[in-house]
C-alpha cells in the first residue's frame, strides 16, 4: 500500500461519487507503481490493483452526504445515527495498472444498503465493542456491522470495500483470469 492522501479528491464527491472513488483508486495505484519503481525488479509486482470505497447517502435538504473514516468513537456513533433508518450507498472505485505503469482500466461498483432503525445505545454498543474507527461509515460488514442493515442490493463484497465481481471481470479483460 501507499500513504496516498484519499481526501484530496473530496471536491469530486458532489459531482459524482463514482468519479471520486475512481480517482482515489487510480491515485493509490499510481502511488504504488511509483513505490514499485524504486524497489529491486520483482516479477511478482507486474500488476497493481487498487480500490477505494466511498460510503454515502442522499439527503432531501443537503443532497449527498459522504461518511468518512470517523477516527473517534464519538464521531462514529454520530455517523451511525445519521445512517440509522436510511438507504446507504457504498461506491467503490477499482483501478488496474499494468507493466510500465500503463493504465489498463478502471471501473466502479455501487452496493445499496438499507439500514434498519436502531437506537443510540445500539450504535454506542457496536462502536465500543468493534471500534470501526478507520472504516467509512463507522461499520464493518465483516463483524456485527451487518446487523445494522435489513437489506443489501448488489455485489455483497462491494459493501466490504472490495467488489470481487468487478475485480474478477477486470482481471479477465486483461487475461489475468480465464474467460
Amino acid at each position: 500500500g501507499s500513504d496516498y492522501d484519499e481526501r484530496q479528491h473530496d471536491h469530486l464527491f458532489l459531482e459524482s461519487p463514482d468519479l471520486c472513488a475512481l480517482m482515489i483508486a487510480e491515485g493509490k495505484a499510481q502511488a504504488t507503481m511509483a513505490m514499485r519503481a524504486i524497489l529491486p525488479k520483482q516479477d511478482s509486482l507486474t500488476w497493481v490493483l487498487a480500490a477505494d470505497q466511498i460510503v454515502w447517502k442522499r439527503d432531501e435538504t443537503k443532497g449527498r452526504i459522504q461518511f468518512h473514516k470517523p477516527g473517534t468513537e464519538v464521531d462514529a456513533v454520530e455517523q451511525l445515527m445519521q445512517i440509522s433508518g436510511s438507504r446507504i450507498y457504498s461506491t467503490t472505485g477499482v483501478a488496474l495498472f499494468g507493466e510500465n505503469g500503463a493504465w489498463d482500466g478502471g471501473s466502479t461498483s455501487t452496493t445499496v444498503m438499507d439500514a434498519r432503525k436502531f437506537s443510540r445505545a445500539d450504535a454506542t454498543s457496536y462502536i465500543e465493542k468493534y471500534k470501526p474507527l478507520h472504516c467509512a461509515g463507522s461499520f464493518r460488514m465483516e463483524d456485527a456491522g451487518l446487523t445494522l442493515f435489513k437489506n443489501i442490493e448488489g455485489d455483497w463484497t462491494g459493501c466490504q470495500g472490495f467488489p470481487m465481481l468487478l475485480v474478477m471481470r477486470m482481471l479477465r479483460l486483461v487475461g489475468l483470469l480465464p474467460a
